[in-house]
């Protein structure tokens, strides 16, 4: 597993941290706590239902909290978005 994520972060582009115009850019909005236990969990490698099992919530409330961090991630697959965290140090493994 842990080779599979050094690969697709070794794939995502580096972070814009400065644009053309010297303005440095900021997230949007961190992610709450639940969000980020969502996507830890997500990174260990477990399904919808076992994370939500796991987190005492829904499973529709786990989508929508994936949707969220993909989101706020600017990632376009739940793979994506677990590289960009790792890259960006928001999460380990």
């Amino acid at each position: 597993m842990k080779v599979i994520h050094a690969i697709i972060a070794a794939n995502i582009p580096e972070r814009p941290d400065q644009s053309d115009d010297g303005i440095f850019r900021v997230r949007e909005a961190p992610l709450t706590p639940k969000e980020h236990d969502v996507l830890c969990w997500l990174a260990c490698g477990l399904r919808n239902d076992q994370i939500a099992f796991k987190g005492n919530i829904a499973e529709v409330t786990v989508r929508k909290h994936l949707i969220n961090i993909r989101h706020k991630l600017g990632a376009a697959t739940r793979e994506q978005a677990i590289a960009i965290a790792i890259r960006d140090a928001w999460i380990s493994l």
